[in-house]
């Protein structure tokens, strides 16, 4: 049965996850990423031998036993030659707010720690997830019974010592989990409502690896898909959109 409602009458009532909330009860703490995850992610080109000595890395979203200027200065001293990284690094590693009033936005911040040195940060990266009433696409208006959920990437940054383990690819594969969460929740309202679900994939200018999380995203909506149909299920999520070819 459709619903008499339009969607300008709808869109208010849906709401973003608040796993910000969640995640500060514990500091801030959201996963650990153990030796056998790095070694899994990391490049094919990587000798074993450079894998010998991996650390476990503990990820955090707006950790709460740091101070975000202590993080830039940090950062930054490990790129003081690039000053265009530098720059990226201080517009994007910024304090986050909570989830907004409304629970239409959400900032995300994590941020990776060497597990044995809890003040040692070694990654981060920055991406925001938004509902959307509206967007375009090849300049044409989204439908009218669309909703849109849209994970942003920002930036993303992992210490030159460290790039060969795969931190980076893990946590890409951290942020298509946490997306997909946001997208099954929202997916649980709009299906109320008859409305479809488009998830959005966009990056800013600076932010570079979103091909990667894009195609996380799709393999996880085709295996809701089938799980779907499996059960006999209606499914009301289309396919993903990008910003980028």
């Amino acid at each position: 049965m459709t619903s008499n409602k339009s969607k300008v009458e709808l869109f208010p009532l849906l709401h973003l996850l608040d796993d910000f909330s969640q995640f500060q009860l514990q500091g801030g703490f959201v996963q650990t990423l153990a030796e056998k995850d790095l070694r899994l992610q990391a490049p094919p080109s990587v000798r074993g031998d450079e894998l010998s000595n991996i650390p476990c890395v503990s990820v955090y979203d707006a950790p709460l036993h740091t101070d975000i200027a202590d993080l830039q200065r940090y950062f930054c001293a490990k790129s003081k030659d690039n000053q265009l990284v530098s720059h990226e690094i201080f517009k994007n590693l910024v304090s986050v707010s909570p989830i907004s009033r409304n629970r239409h936005q959400r900032q995300y911040q994590l941020v990776a720690f060497l597990e044995e040195k809890k003040q040692t940060p070694v990654a981060f990266v920055t991406f925001n997830v938004g509902l959307l009433d509206s967007w375009y696409t090849d300049g044409q208006p989204s439908d009218e019974r669309h909703v849109g959920v849209c994970c942003y990437l920002l930036y993303a940054y992992v210490v030159p010592e460290l790039r060969h383990i795969g931190i980076g690819s893990c946590l890409f594969h951290l942020i298509s989990n946490l997306f997909w969460s946001q997208l099954q929740f929202i997916d649980a309202q709009t299906q109320a409502h008859e409305l479809t679900m488009v998830p959005l994939v966009y990056e800013s200018s600076a932010a570079k690896g979103a091909e990667g999380l894009l195609h996380q995203v799709e393999r996880n909506i085709n295996q809701y898909k089938a799980l779907l149909l499996t059960n006999n299920t209606s499914l009301k999520i289309d396919s993903c959109m990008s910003n980028f070819s």
